[in-house]
């Protein structure tokens, strides 16, 4: 691994062997702030909303807009993915300890 920069979970693709393969990536700040949406702001709100509150009218998963719920376990599903890849890496990060 080289680069600068934070270390990132990365991603997977599947290898000529069939095996997945996770490949790790140091973005630059440049690259993570072109990530930096307002579309992308509103779901970390929406989020952070539902882990307080619940769903935004409280009627349960049945009773909201498909893609307020497939926004709610996209960030669900990746916050795991990040906590999982942090627990497996925290002694290898820098500044951790």
């Amino acid at each position: 691994m080289t680069g600068d920069g934070h270390l990132m979970p990365g991603y997977t693709t599947v290898g000529d062997d069939g095996e997945e393969v996770l490949h790790w990536d140091f973005p630059s700040q440049e690259q993570i702030n072109e990530q930096d949406t307002p579309f992308l702001r509103q779901c970390f709100k929406l989020h952070k909303r539902y882990k307080s509150c619940g769903t935004p009218h409280g009627l349960g998963y049945g009773n909201e807009r498909q893609t307020v719920i497939n926004i709610i376990v996209l960030l669900d599903q990746e916050e795991a993915r990040y906590e999982s890849w942090y627990m497996k890496n925290r002694e290898h990060l820098e500044g951790d300890g």
